[in-house]
């Protein structure tokens, strides 16, 4: 039994043993596999964390949501600091976030933002949906970014780069609101617009301070703002760029003045409010000046200036620079065209004014080819030397065009057509220096009005009216169908039914052309004339320069003819085919009568007729009855000075029961102290051949030359075999014979012996 005991004691101890070392491996092992303590925390951390995520939700739906790689709380101040940040905006949409990247963020849980000293990138519109990301996202780079947690509303100070599907920008300072897709660019913003894969200009935008509306596609500029394309430079006020499908389609801006510049060719304009259209491709469409709208366009030979209420400007398509189509000015336009270089010297300056203007450009933008006004418009030419005319053209509606260098080509207008011509410079100097009274204005009024100007001095080469045309120039007026001023070969002229009148007289015809500066004029086709005497002062001679009348005539001289031509101020005229001359009871018929002022004479030629009033002879009541004297013969010149008319060609003169055919007779006039014309002698040569009809007998004679005496009623023939002849008392012949007709005596003188005395009385 003590053995047993030995033995139970023995396995106790080895029991014991054994589980002693069962425990202490088991210790061992349970050490060995034992989680090692946590390292104390840092001083002011209350506790970190890897892989920390957090999010804000409202009404269910996801604001924001936040993950960083690692996390750690800050006890004083309280925030927590945040290392590869990952910001989700939703801005209330699940379909789309912006998505916000950082290497380093701080929390500020009580305040509830967040604040990245370092660089900040947000990408804007990222599916959310597993939809594939778009081609060119807009994306915001910036640094010190502070957001607001709740929100998602982040804001900087520092310089702050975006792109966007077609460009990118800069300022200094942002403001992003995911919930409205705002950005605001606080300070000197700018930004490019220009495709990513190219192929269209760059337009770079400059403003003081701008705002990126993303959802209403609008970036919104505070002025002072610029933009530039190309050659074209724009400055404004406040400005609203409109993007559609990542392209400009619209801006509008205040206060806007702008360039267009290329080496030979500058355009500048300006409005106080104007929009801008643009094309898909990026190029400029249309402007549109609302206000106080310009444009000035500038090249070496002209300058050109635009100025109405309403501008719109529109754009070549397909152009790669804004090239300008055509402009519409609208409410009191004006256009001003003015030559540079030499040009000046030769070529007047212009203005067009109407209510609407349209101008359209040459290929290539640079010049006009050509202008209309959709309203009544007015057009000014200014004088660039002394002898062109201040000349104001007004009509319903204007048209012109243009050639090369801006020089206008051609004029049209109709609908109450008028125009103006001032005096020339030249021809007021002339008239001061010769002390008359300045040239008076042309006026004149049709329906319609055409112009072509020369392309070398600007000036008018001519111009056309028609359709009621009517004319005024001081005293002078005028009428027909239409008028056509030939600048270049210096002519007027007048056609359809044609009269001209002043207080000197009339002239009518078909058609009326005055030479210029001559005033030289041809009338042709039923002419019809007439032409006031000068007034003198009776009580002293007549000047030698004095208007010249039909022999006897001292009233309105009037003529009719086929054709009309006038020289030397009208000291020369002509009057061909049936002409007919009167002036009171005077008269002359022929195929031509021509009047020589200068001369004093007045000649006819072809068959001749002329009547001669003279002063009336005492009846035995007293009363004073007219004489007529008619002549024919095949021509006829009448001279003033020596009141003396000479007819040639088988004359033929009646008068008062006398006739007296002769190859040529010479007729002396004079006026009486009543200033009434008398036949005081008339001389006939080459075949003389007179009768004489009264009541009671015929008288006939004939010799080669008579003279007569109406005066002492005494008739002379001698030369040749002179005879005279009564149908009672029988023939008389001698070398000379002398009839006094009152006192029925005849004298005959028959050769060196003293004369035969012969008295015939009646029984």
């Amino acid at each position: 039994m003590r053995g047993l005991g030995r033995l139970l004691a023995l396995l106790f101890i080895v029991l014991l043993v054994a589980t002693g070392v069962v425990f202490y491996y088991q210790r061992l092992a349970a050490e060995a596999n034992a989680t090692p303590p946590p390292v104390p925390l840092p001083e002011n951390v209350a506790g970190t964390a890897d892989r920390w995520q957090w999010s804000h939700t409202v009404g269910g739906k996801p604001m924001v949501e936040v993950s960083a790689r690692s996390y750690r709380m800050i006890q004083m101040p309280s925030k927590v600091e945040l290392v590869d940040v990952e910001l989700r905006i939703f801005g209330g949409t699940t379909d789309t976030y912006d998505l916000v990247k950082s290497r380093r963020a701080d929390v500020d849980t009580r305040a509830k933002t967040m604040v990245s000293e370092g660089e900040v990138e947000i990408i804007m519109q990222v599916p959310n949906n597993g939809a594939p990301p778009p081609a060119h996202p807009t994306v915001i780079r910036s640094s010190k970014v502070h957001f607001e947690t709740e929100t998602g509303i982040a804001r900087t100070t520092e310089r702050t780069h975006f792109q966007f599907a077609d460009g990118v920008g800069e300022a200094i300072g942002a403001v992003y609101n995911p919930q409205t897709k705002e950005i605001v660019l606080e300070n000197d913003a700018v930004f490019t617009f220009q495709k990513p894969e190219g192929g269209n200009a760059a337009t770079r935008v400059w403003a003081a301070h701008a705002i990126y509306l993303e959802a209403a596609g609008l970036v919104k500029l505070t002025g002072p703002t610029r933009m530039e394309r190309n050659n074209l430079l724009l400055d404004a006020g406040d400005a609203t760029i409109e993007i559609l499908a990542g392209n400009i389609h619209r801006v509008e801006a205040a206060s806007v003045s702008g360039t267009d510049t290329y080496p030979q060719r500058k355009l500048v304009f300006g409005g106080d409010r104007a929009e801008l259209l643009y094309r898909e491709d990026g190029t400029l469409r249309e402007l549109i000046s609302h206000a106080g709208s310009r444009i000035d366009s500038e090249t070496p030979t002209g300058r050109n200036s635009v100025r109405s209420a309403r501008m719109h400007l529109h754009f070549l398509d397909g152009a790669p620079d804004s090239t300008l189509e055509k402009a519409l000015a609208q409410g009191q336009a004006k256009l001003e065209s003015e030559p540079l270089g030499e040009a000046p010297r030769r070529q007047p300056r212009r203005t067009i004014e109407s209510e609407v203007v349209e101008l359209r450009m040459r290929p290539g933008g640079e010049e006009m080819e050509q202008v209309q006004t959709h309203a009544p418009g007015t057009v000014t030419f200014f004088p660039a030397t002394a002898e062109q005319r201040r000349r104001v053209l007004r009509g319903d509606r204007i048209t012109a065009t243009y050639g090369p260098q801006n020089r206008m080509r051609n004029f049209r207008t109709s609908g109450k057509v008028t125009t103006e011509s001032a005096p020339s410079a030249a021809s007021i100097a002339t008239a001061k220096q010769r002390k008359e009274p300045a040239p008076p204005s042309l006026k004149t009024r049709s329906n319609d009005l055409e112009a072509a100007f020369l392309p070398d001095s600007g000036e008018v080469e001519w111009l056309k009216q028609w359709g009621n045309f009517e004319f005024e120039e001081g005293q002078r007026r005028g009428r027909a169908e239409s008028a056509l001023l030939q600048q270049k070969e210096r002519y007027n002229l007048l056609e359809g039914q044609a009269r001209v009148w002043d207080d000197t007289g009339s002239l009518q015809a078909k058609r009326i052309r005055t030479e210029e500066p001559s005033g030289d004029l041809l009338a042709e086709g039923d002419v019809v004339s007439t032409r006031k005497p000068e007034p003198r002062d009776k009580t002293k001679p007549k000047p030698k320069t004095g208007e010249t009348a039909l022999p006897g005539g001292d009233e309105a001289l009037q003529a009719t003819a086929q054709k009309m031509t006038t020289r030397e101020q009208n000291q020369w005229i002509r009057y061909e085919g049936n002409a007919r001359l009167w002036q009171g009871a005077s008269r002359l018929h022929a195929d031509i009568a021509t009047i020589d002022r200068k001369q004093q004479t007045l000649a006819g030629q072809g068959n001749v007729f002329s009547q001669i009033e003279e002063a009336g002879q005492s009846s035995a009541k007293g009363k004073s009855a007219p004489t007529y004297t008619l002549i024919h013969s095949d021509r006829m010149i009448y001279e003033e000075v020596k009141k003396l008319a000479t007819y040639t060609g088988t004359v033929r003169m009646r008068r008062a029961g006398l006739s007296v055919d002769a190859a040529s007779m010479r007729m002396v006039l004079a006026e009486d102290a009543a200033g009434q014309t008398q036949l005081k002698q008339s001389f006939a040569d080459g075949d003389v051949r007179i009768l004489m009809r009264e009541a009671a007998t015929t008288r006939r004679g004939a010799s080669e030359h008579a003279e007569y005496y109406p005066e002492e009623t005494k008739m002379v023939l001698y030369g040749g075999e002179p005879f005279f002849e009564d149908r009672k008392q029988g023939a008389t012949r001698g070398k000379r014979l002398t009839y006094f007709s009152n006192d029925d005596r005849l004298i005959v003188e028959s050769g060196d012996t003293a004369p035969a005395l012969s008295v015939i009385r009646r029984n």
